[in-house]
């Protein structure tokens, strides 16, 4: 959990899928979150009713869209788009939110890469390397 007006930044070196959801960690009735398709150029709402946001909030990195069929999940549109950066280059969100306490979960496919410790990246939030 993580207290911050913005997720600022949210860095990533060498990765190809993002899914980034924040969920109010409020004791309040009511819990707002966002989802971002990584790489995704249009919004798409799941069956559970989770709106992803095209991508958006992002300074630098690359986008890519997969042809391939990405399996083991319910939602394989989801997983099919990526921003990613190379070599010791990276990218980062910058999501506006209110003051608070959030619990941010990242989702990952990896559909480029075929063999062990060849993907290698950290994940930052507010300067603190969490990942």
């Amino acid at each position: 959990m993580f207290n911050s007006k913005s997720i600022a930044p949210l860095l990533c070196g060498t990765l190809i899928t993002l899914l980034l959801s924040l969920a109010s960690g409020s004791t309040e009735a009511s819990t707002s979150s966002v989802y971002i398709n990584a790489g995704a150029t249009s919004s798409f709402t799941d069956p559970n009713g989770n709106t992803w946001l095209a991508d958006q909030y992002f300074t630098g990195g690359n986008t890519y869209t997969n042809s391939s069929t990405i399996s083991d999940t319910s939602y394989p549109q989801i997983y099919s788009t990526e921003r990613y950066s190379s070599g010791h280059s990276s990218f980062s969100y910058t999501i506006p939110v209110a003051n608070g306490t959030y619990n941010v979960s990242l989702d990952f496919a990896e559909t480029y890469v075929t063999g062990p410790g060849k993907r290698i990246f950290n994940v930052s939030i507010n300067g603190t390397q969490v990942l």
